[in-house]
C-alpha cells in the first residue's frame, strides 16, 4: 500500500482540478494502479498551469512483504489551456555548433564525417493538431558544403507538446572565420502562431546556427583545395542568383504566378520600368566579395540616377524659369525622397515593428545630406583652396561686399546663403508638427503607423498638407527675393 495527495502548484484545488487523496493498495502479482483527478474547464484563456502529485508512507501488510518509494516519488502535473491558440516555439534564437572533424579518416563518407545538431521544436497552449512547415536559408555557410539542407513539414499530434529536427554539419573551410545559416519556420496551421518575442515575430521562427571552427589540420595543399571547393560553389550560386535578377527584370511582377495574370496597369508599370530593371540587374547579387562589390556598386548606380535626376530636374526648372531653390525642393526632392518612401513602406508591410522602415528613412537621409552636400563640398573648398582667387572666382562674386572685404588671397569655396534661414524656420515648424503628430498617434493608436482607416487617411492628408505649405511658403520667398534681385540689376 502507498498513501497519494495532490499539492497546488501554480493550478489551484477546486479553481482548475479537484484535488485527490488516498491510499492505493496493490494485491499479489499486481503492478500498476490509477488515480483519476477531474480537472475543471473554463471559458478563460489563461497560461499553462501545474500541480503535483505525490506518493508517501510505503507499506506492507503482510510480514513477508517489503515496500519503498521508487526514485520518482512526484507527479508534475500540467494543464493546458485549449481557449488559445497553440504558440510554436524553439528555445533559443542563436546556437552555436562546432562544424564536423577536419581530418576524417581514410573510408569516411560525408554523412559520417558529419556532426548532427537536435533542435527541440515547442509548443504551448493548446491541445489539438497543428503543423508547420520549415526550410533552411545560406548565410554565410552554404547548403551542400557546409551542411546538409532540410525542407519539410511538422506535425504535433493531439497532445505532442516536442518535435525534434536533425540537422547535419559537414566538415568546413571556416578555419579562423564562423559560418551562419538559418533554420525558418513559417506556415503554421491549426490555428497555432509563432512567438511575438523571437526573431521572425508571429508569421515565423528564425533560429540562427554558428558553425564555429574546429581545429583544422595543417596540411596547406587540403586547406587551399578545401577554401577554393567552398569559395567555387559560392561563385557558381552567385551566377545562378545574377540569372535570376535578369529574367525577374524581364518578366511582369518577377514572374511571380501566384498574383495570377497580370493585369492591364501592371503590364503598363512593366514597360515603363522595363529598362531601370534591366540597367539594375547588372549590379552583382550578395554572393560576390562578402556582398561588399553588391555595396559599392549600388552606391555608384545610385549616384549615376541621382545625378541624372539632378539634370533633369534642372533642366525643367531652367525651361519653366524656376529658381534653383524652388527646382530643389520641389522636382529633386520628390525624385530623390519618393522611391525611399516607397521603400520604407514596403518595409514597414513587410516587418511588425517597423525598424527596417525608420532605418532606411534616417539612413537615406544621412546618404542625401552628408553625400550629396558634404562630399562635393569638401571637394570644392580643396580645389579653390588650391586655385586661389582667379579671374573666374572674382568675376562671380565682384559686388559682394563680403567678399571684397577678405583680405586674403586664398580662394574660397563660397555657398550663399539666400532664404536659407527662413527655409530652415518654415521646415523646423513642420518638422516640430509632424513630430507632435506622431506622438499623438502612438498614445492613441499604440504605434506611428497604420491605426483605424478613417486616422489613417487623416493623418496622411495632413502631412502631406504641411509639406506643400512648407513647399508654398519657401518658394514664394525665394520667388519674391529673385524679383528683387532682378529689379536691382535691372536698375
Amino acid at each position: 500500500m502507498v498513501d497519494y495527495c495532490c499539492k497546488d502548484g501554480l493550478a489551484k484545488d477546486k479553481e482548475d482540478y479537484q484535488a485527490a487523496e488516498g491510499t492505493l493498495t496493490f494485491l499479489p502479482d499486481e503492478v500498476e494502479k490509477t488515480i483519476e483527478i477531474i480537472i475543471v474547464k473554463d471559458d478563460v484563456p489563461e497560461d499553462n498551469e501545474d500541480f503535483f502529485v505525490e506518493l508517501a508512507n510505503p507499506r506492507s501488510s503482510s510480514k513477508e512483504g517489503f515496500a519503498e518509494l521508487g526514485s520518482v516519488a512526484s507527479a508534475r502535473v500540467i494543464i493546458v489551456d485549449t481557449d488559445v491558440p497553440s504558440i510554436i516555439y524553439t528555445d533559443e534564437d542563436c546556437i552555436m555548433v562546432h562544424e564536423a572533424k577536419a581530418s576524417p579518416e581514410e573510408g569516411d563518407s560525408p554523412r559520417q564525417m558529419a556532426q548532427e545538431v537536435h533542435l527541440t521544436v515547442r509548443r504551448k497552449d493548446g491541445c489539438g493538431p497543428v503543423s508547420c512547415k520549415y526550410i533552411t536559408e545560406d548565410g554565410c555557410a552554404v547548403e551542400g558544403h557546409d551542411y546538409e539542407g532540410l525542407e519539410g513539414e511538422l506535425h504535433f499530434e493531439p497532445h505532442e507538446m516536442t518535435k525534434e529536427l536533425v540537422i547535419s554539419i559537414l566538415e568546413s573551410c571556416s578555419y579562423n572565420h564562423k559560418l551562419d545559416f538559418r533554420l525558418i519556420l513559417f506556415e503554421a496551421t491549426g490555428g497555432a502562431h509563432f512567438d511575438a518575442q523571437t526573431d521572425g515575430g508571429e508569421e515565423s521562427c528564425v533560429v540562427t546556427l554558428v558553425i564555429t571552427p574546429q581545429e583544422v589540420a595543417k596540411d596547406l595543399r587540403a586547406r587551399t583545395m578545401r577554401a577554393l571547393g567552398v569559395n567555387w560553389q559560392k561563385t557558381q550560386k552567385g551566377h545562378e542568383n545574377w540569372k535570376d535578377q535578369f529574367i525577374n527584370a524581364l518578366l511582369v511582377n518577377g514572374g511571380d504566378d501566384e498574383a495570377g495574370p497580370p493585369s492591364g496597369f501592371q503590364w503598363a508599370l512593366h514597360l515603363l520600368t522595363l529598362p531601370w530593371k534591366v540597367v539594375f540587374a547588372m549590379i552583382p547579387p550578395v554572393d560576390y566579395c562578402g556582398g561588399w562589390l553588391c555595396f559599392y556598386i549600388s552606391l555608384c548606380f545610385i549616384g549615376m540616377v541621382t545625378a541624372l535626376i539632378s539634370d533633369l530636374a534642372g533642366l525643367v526648372g531652367c525651361v519653366l524659369d524656376l529658381p534653383d531653390f524652388v527646382t530643389a525642393i520641389t522636382l529633386v526632392a520628390l525624385g530623390t525622397s519618393l522611391p525611399d518612401t516607397f521603400a520604407s513602406k514596403a518595409a514597414a508591410e513587410q516587418d511588425p515593428y517597423a525598424d527596417a522602415s525608420i532605418g532606411n528613412v534616417t539612413g537615406s537621409n544621412s546618404v542625401n545630406v552628408f553625400l550629396g552636400l558634404g562630399l562635393p563640398w569638401t571637394i570644392g573648398s580643396i580645389y579653390w583652396a588650391a586655385m586661389g582667387r582667379t579671374e573666374e572666382w572674382q568675376t562671380k562674386y565682384s559686388g559682394q561686399a563680403r567678399f571684397e572685404s577678405w583680405n586674403s588671397d586664398g580662394g574660397k569655396f563660397v555657398v550663399i546663403g539666400g532664404d536659407l534661414g527662413y527655409s530652415v524656420v518654415i521646415f523646423s515648424a513642420g518638422a516640430v508638427l509632424c513630430m507632435s503628430t506622431l506622438f499623438l498617434r502612438r498614445k492613441a493608436f499604440g504605434g506611428e503607423l497604420g491605426g483605424p482607416r478613417r486616422c489613417k487617411h487623416i493623418t496622411a492628408v495632413f502631412l502631406v498638407l504641411i509639406w506643400c505649405t512648407y513647399v508654398v511658403l519657401s518658394s514664394s520667398k525665394s520667388l519674391q527675393s529673385a524679383a528683387a534681385a532682378g529689379c536691382s540689376g535691372s536698375a
